[in-house]
Parts: C-alpha cells; sequence; structure tokens
C-alpha cells in the first residue's frame, strides 16, 4: 500500500490501531477471567456453598472509536445479587473478595483484581508493539 497524503496515511495508522486495541480487550478480558478463576483455587468454604458468581463478573465494552482514538472500558459487572446469607451486592462482595476482607466469611485467593489490572499496561504494550515496529 502506497501512502499519498496525511488523511491516507491516519487511516492505515487507525486500522491498525483498531486491529492491535481489539486484541487487547480480547486479553484483558482473558486475564480478568484467569484471575477471577483463580479466586476459587486452593481454599474450600466451610460454611458457605460457593455459587461461582464471581467469575462471571469479567467483562469488556466493545471498542469505541472516535476522531482519532480508539478505548474500550474493562470491568467487573456488579449488578448480581446473591440470595443467600446475608444477600450481599457483587459490588461489596467483590471489595471484600479483592482485599482479603474476612469479616464477610468470603475465602478464597485475594487481590484477583489487583493483579488483572496490573498486566493491562503490559498487555497494551505488547500489541502496540506488535503492531507499529
Amino acid at each position: 500500500m502506497i501512502i499519498r497524503n496525511e488523511a491516507q496515511l491516519k487511516k492505515a495508522m487507525m486500522a491498525r490501531l483498531e486491529k492491535a486495541m481489539e486484541i487487547t480487550r480480547k486479553e484483558i478480558e482473558a486475564k480478568m477471567y484467569e484471575e477471577t478463576g483463580n479466586f476459587y483455587t486452593g481454599t474450600t468454604p466451610k460454611f458457605y456453598r460457593r455459587t461461582g458468581a464471581l467469575g462471571d463478573t469479567p467483562n469488556t465494552t466493545s471498542l469505541s472509536t472516535g476522531f482519532s482514538s480508539i478505548h474500550f472500558t474493562a470491568y467487573l459487572d456488579q449488578t448480581h445479587h446473591y440470595t443467600t446469607g446475608s444477600k450481599p451486592y457483587m459490588s461489596d462482595v467483590l471489595k471484600w473478595a479483592n482485599s482479603n476482607d474476612q469479616r464477610h466469611g468470603i475465602i478464597g485467593r485475594s487481590g484477583f483484581w489487583d493483579r488483572a489490572e496490573a498486566e493491562f499496561q503490559s498487555i497494551l504494550n505488547k500489541n502496540l508493539k506488535a503492531f507499529f515496529k
């Protein structure tokens, strides 16, 4: 492809950026699923039965393209409301589980969101480097 002007250059770069960002979005979502899934490994609660709802919380928005930017949002879905125990909201459970707040009896591998979030920048950098050598 021969680029003849600034508009063509911008169009070509935005197309590559969109591909890099879509791969990044998928990899970040996979990392979030990995970390929330690992919450359940190594421990078994004695006083409650796990529903697995926390493992279903990772989500990303689709890519949004602006004038000269592309972005998405990675988040943990907080709309679930438990019907067991004290019937907590998912937003509270996520906070307690991530911080290892044992006052609420949640047992698992804490820090899942912190670990996932710590990887976001390196995932983005790796993909941008691959598409823009």
